[in-house]
């Protein structure tokens, strides 16, 4: 004697026993146990899902299930061909949904059609020495799917200029402009124009100069759009 692991009620020799992964196969496909106590109903009735915490322990559960006659019913009414999910996509939800309901699977295979999600925007960043090849840049971060692409603004339209560092050493020159250089900008060449003189000993020491040219990029942005994407999960 026991009693049934689905609905509680005492059975005998009379119970079947399940295998584990056939029970998770009839969960999937939707068994649930019975609602039709008033606290179960009244959850239901409230769309209220009751039973994500029995789904949950099913599913980690790796024993056979020993069921009534009437719930074993039950479990083998959901079992049968298997779930399987396709995903569509549209430039709106109402155009995914079309398109999902032009695969030709027929009406009495489909378990649901669900809105994964609606169309969205996102932007793409890209920089480079001229406006041309921030876009270029910009453009590359676009994904395939995207079906609507903007045309680029420039947060930045990039800068160059030259100034003259005086220092002991080219490599100091460097540094001395690093350390003021505007944000993200680039040293493209130090010349140098007067070369320093050490002294002797230290006496007649004189700086030299060198001509530092640097440049900011240009920085382009753009917007774009991807499509909504429903999913529809059938039998086949």
């Amino acid at each position: 004697m026991g009693n049934c692991d689905l609905c509680n009620t005492t059975i005998g020799s009379s119970a079947k026993r399940h295998p584990s992964d056939e029970v998770r196969t009839a969960v999937r496909n939707g068994l649930r146990p019975d609602t039709s106590d008033p606290v179960g109903a009244l959850a239901s009735l409230l769309g209220q899902d009751t039973n994500a915490g029995w789904v949950q322990m099913v599913m980690a559960d790796a024993t056979d299930w020993a069921l009534c006659p009437s719930c074993s019913a039950r479990l083998e009414g959901y079992l049968g061909p298997p779930l399987r999910t396709r995903e569509f996509q549209g430039q709106s939800v109402d155009e995914a949904k079309a398109a999902a309901e032009g695969a030709c699977i027929p009406p009495d295979k489909v378990k649901n059609l669900e809105v994964t999600h609606g169309v969205w925007v996102e932007n793409a960043t890209g920089e480079g020495p001229d406006a041309d090849a921030a876009v270029k840049a910009a453009r590359g971060g676009v994904p395939s799917a995207a079906f609507y692409v903007s045309s680029a603004e420039f947060p930045s339209t990039g800068e160059n200029g030259e100034l003259v560092v005086e220092a002991q050493s080219e490599s100091s020159a460097r540094e001395q402009w690093k350390a003021h250089a505007p944000a993200g900008a680039t040293l493209d060449g130090c010349e140098c124009q007067l070369a320093p003189k050490s002294g002797f000993l230290g006496i007649g020491s004189k700086l030299g100069a060198w001509k530092i040219r640097w440049s900011t990029p240009f920085k382009a942005k753009l917007y774009y759009k991807l499509p909504a994407v429903v999913t529809l999960t059938y039998w086949e």
